[in-house]
């Protein structure tokens, strides 16, 4: 069972995804914001995990 938080983390992921394809030309990761975003999204999925690693654990 997937945890409110992290499943409210996975949302804010699918977020910054359409903000960095939005708003990044070239969509790649030479584009410093595209790159900064792909980051983010990474390390907020990665949080969303751990919630949920540590949820099953409980």
């Amino acid at each position: 069972m997937t945890d409110p938080d992290a499943a409210r983390l996975r949302q804010i992921a699918d977020e910054l995804r359409a903000i960095r394809n939005r708003t990044c030309e070239p969509k790649n990761n030479q584009n410093p914001r595209y790159h900064r975003l792909s980051m983010a999204v990474s390390s907020v999925e990665f949080a969303a995990d751990d919630i949920d690693d540590e949820a099953a654990r409980d």
